[in-house]
């Protein structure tokens, strides 16, 4: 077992500690430890070990149309839905064709069905052209809940002094080292909670009275910031259901879908989860641990099948800290063959000016071409082989029949990457990768297909069916 993944086991042995989920806000009944849990993972564990990588993600200076929020795209004029999509940002979407912005991750489900809508903040855009047919913004539901909290704003007396009994408990006996800066900051996050969480919740729930979804799907509903579970408890009050769709790779060391025993049936914890988790496939929905009913409705990515060699073009696909990769991508210039092509994929959020400025040399010199121009299995399927650090592009690859190369380094812990050893190609030097590039041509290609079902459209409407009835099916087909 890796120290990360020593390091994880400890916070799933800390889940089940006896009393810790008994420190609770006064609202909700909410567990102080699901409030804080994830900060103390990016503090503790990942930051502490080197996985805090530089960010070179360019913030937009851009405001939204105000005037168009609460106007147009004002979510309390809409009419009746009956599957809404709540929480998605808009800096999580991309330009498509034409311009068009939308998240990769839930058109294709909200395409099946076309009485669907997302309710987005509208925040990094100001004249979007937004490819759905019905969208609003949540720019007025956060200004609402603000402006009730900024005039009544003041965490209960009994929060205060939980959180403070908390804090000591945590002090005690987490099994972690933790600063006395962290332990302030997740202090902080429960007062902010405290202060928040109770008008955040009235708004939206104002908001889905006036919208009456049957289905309310969240985005990274289970790592419980405060606007995610104002929407749980609206939910809940209400009784809608609502549902997460995974969203990324998955495991024990996870940040937010890997929990203990006790956390997982515990009976407040159960209604702050969603109800359901909505999966990819197989080998994720056996990997995680959590609340929520798990649900496999496959990917719509549209994976091509590459099991025969066709070439000896390269991809590479690396994220964050890219001059640590330097000698790496240097190393593969100077070793693949001549009339090979090499490809560099960058991470979609990393995709800038900047990023693309470290790598002007070997562009210049026709050593590599950026990759980000098509879908990433566009460039799977014309590769034989994918070097990539840890990240979900592992899984793409093997998916897609790629021979996969990965470097131990802190991403391929983080990912617990050993799970899978026997299918991918890890190495600790270049060196090392050196003695299985020799070899390459004698490696066989193979395909994986238990990490994506491919037969989303079916899983997804016999999911929404099974909550809603056939007759929403046959009225959006």
């Amino acid at each position: 077992m890796s120290r990360m993944s020593e390091l994880h086991e400890k916070i799933h042995v800390f889940d089940n500690s006896r009393e810790l989920l008994n420190y609770k806000l006064r609202f909700g009944n909410v567990p102080m430890w699901l409030l804080v849990r994830l900060t103390i993972i990016l503090e503790c564990i990942d930051k502490h070990e080197g996985y805090c990588v530089e960010n070179y993600v360019e913030k937009s200076k851009k405001q939204g149309n105000v005037v168009f929020g609460f106007t147009m795209k004002n979510p309390f004029i809409s009419r009746p839905t009956d599957v809404l999509f709540a929480g998605f940002s808009d800096s999580l979407m991309t330009k498509h064709e034409g311009e068009l912005l939308y998240n990769d991750m839930t058109k294709a489900y909200m395409d099946i069905y076309k009485n669907s809508r997302i309710i987005i903040a509208n925040a990094n855009e100001r004249n979007p052209n937004y490819a759905y047919s019905d969208w609003k913004s949540d720019y007025c539901i956060s200004w609402l809940a603000a402006s009730l909290v900024k005039h009544k704003k003041k965490a209960a007396e009994e929060d205060v002094k939980i959180a403070k009994a908390f804090i000591r408990y945590i002090k005690a006996e987490f099994p972690i080292e933790i600063d006395g800066r962290t332990l302030q900051q997740i202090y902080n996050i429960i007062i902010s909670a405290s202060e928040c969480l109770p008008f955040y919740a009235a708004v939206w729930k104002q908001c889905f009275k006036i919208c009456r979804p049957k289905l309310v799907v969240q985005h990274c509903a289970s790592y419980m910031d405060f606007n995610n579970l104002a929407i749980k408890l609206a939910c809940r009050d209400l009784n809608i259901p609502t549902a997460e769709i995974q969203h990324a790779w998955e495991d024990k060391n996870s940040h937010a879908h890997y929990w203990g025993k006790a956390v997982v049936e515990n009976a407040d914890c159960k209604k702050l989860f969603p109800d359901y988790f909505l999966m990819s496939g197989q080998y994720w929905f056996d990997a995680v641990s959590l609340p929520s009913k798990k649900v496999i409705i496959g990917t719509y990515k549209k994976y091509r099948i590459n099991v025969k060699r066709k070439n000896e073009n390269v991809l590479i696909c690396l994220a964050g800290n890219y001059k640590y990769y330097m000698d790496l991508i240097e190393w593969l210039i100077d070793n693949t063959s001549m009339d090979a092509k090499i490809f560099l994929r960058l991470h979609p959020l990393e995709n800038n000016a900047k990023v693309r400025a470290l790598f002007k040399k070997y562009i210049s010199n026709g050593d590599i071409t950026f990759a980000n121009e098509k879908t990433l299995e566009h460039y799977l399927g014309n590769c034989t082989y994918v070097v990539t650090c840890g990240s979900t592009v592992v899984f793409d690859a093997l998916t897609c029949g790629n021979i996969v190369f990965v470097p131990k380094d802190v991403s391929y812990e983080i990912y617990n990457l050993d799970t899978i050893s026997d299918k991918i190609y890890s190495f600790a030097s270049l060196d090392e990768l050196g003695e299985i590039w020799n070899r390459r041509s004698e490696i066989s290609m193979r395909a994986y297909d238990d990490f994506y079902d491919m037969n989303y459209k079916a899983l997804y409407r016999r999911f929404i069916e099974s909550l809603i009835g056939k007759r929403l099916s046959k009225r959006n087909r």
